[in-house]
């Protein structure tokens, strides 16, 4: 094994597949020569649908093999030049270009059959001296992609890893312009500042901290991405309650979960402190943060009139249920 494959391991697994694959088509040309298939190695695949199909469209020929139409239709017109195969329009459609073997073609054909046979016997003789059925694999790991493709499941593992790094501190001093600048951030590029933000923007420790509130920030590899708080509530029930309120987090790692990983933060902390009720405003136009409100089980409500302008949403989550 090559020390490129040992060191670097399974993430170096398309490059190995790919030098496998040349690996093999090193092999081919001579093996055509052999069995005296005088074609080009592109066109096998054409060539062996339409020994099995007879006659076959451009499109079907492109969807059979899983090759560009445009890239099909190239390989045609060479096999035709070759005096392989001919065009005709379908009868019933003439848009559609209609693909057969010539005399020719067929001769090709039958000696491509053969060498296909002792091709699929020496591979499965590969199979065995190896020990594995690598044929199987690929169709389940096909099968898989076609699931979930490989740039999702690497989406999924670099958020899963950058999440292993996140934690979630209570409010100090120092931390009182990321405050400022995470809410002034989210607001201004949707709406505008109004007075009601100023009160909490301007003094967190007065108007949220020293009432009882909290405020907490997430951090990812030491920068600050994101900020909530819970501000007590006059309650008219006798129960504990708290708003959600100043949620934001940067842009750069919106999607990678570090909202609701927040929120849910705020949520437990919410327990903690022995709050029966936990309440927030919002807008729809934020439906990302919506859907994570009612994934968290937030419901919506019909609440007393909001201080804010831009609040058309309102929302809340029992915990003493």
């Amino acid at each position: 094994m090559k020390e490129f494959y040992t060191l670097s391991g399974r993430a170096a697994l398309g490059t190995r597949l790919r030098r496998l694959g040349e690996q093999l088509a090193s092999d081919a040309v001579p093996t055509l020569d052999m069995y005296k298939v005088e074609i080009d190695l592109k066109w096998f695949p054409v060539l062996y649908m339409l020994m099995q199909k007879k006659t076959a469209a451009v499109m079907e020929l492109a969807e059979d093999i899983g090759q560009s139409h445009p890239a099909v239709s190239q390989i045609v017109k060479e096999m035709t030049k070759a005096g392989l195969t001919q065009t005709t329009r379908a009868k019933l459609d003439k848009r559609i270009t209609e693909v057969t073997l010539t005399r020719k073609g067929k001769t090709m054909g039958r000696r491509l059959e053969q060498q296909c046979q002792d091709a699929d016997q020496a591979v499965g003789q590969l199979f065995a001296d190896a020990n594995v059925d690598l044929w199987a694999a690929i169709n389940l790991i096909e099968a898989e992609l076609d699931k979930t493709s490989f740039f999702k499941r690497m989406k999924v593992t670099k958020r899963e890893r950058e999440m292993q790094a996140l934690q979630f501190v209570p409010y100090q001093h120092q931390y009182k312009n990321d405050f400022t600048r995470l809410n002034e951030a989210w607001i201004k590029k949707y709406f505008k500042l109004e007075p009601e933000d100023s009160k909490a923007l301007d003094n967190p420790e007065g108007y949220i901290v020293e009432k009882g509130g909290y405020i907490a920030f997430a951090q990812l590899d030491q920068d600050v991405v994101g900020t909530c708080a819970l501000i007590p509530m006059t309650s008219k029930t006798g129960l504990v309650e708290m708003e959600l309120a100043k949620m934001a987090v940067t842009e750069n790692v919106q999607g990678l979960g570090v909202g609701f990983l927040l929120a849910q933060h705020m949520v437990d902390v919410a327990k903690q402190k022995g709050v029966d009720r936990l309440y927030l405003e919002s807008n729809t136009k934020l439906a990302p943060a919506i859907h994570l409100y009612k994934k968290l089980g937030f419901k919506q409500i019909m609440g007393d009139p909001s201080p804010y302008q831009r609040a058309n949403i309102q929302m809340e989550l029992l915990l003493t249920v």
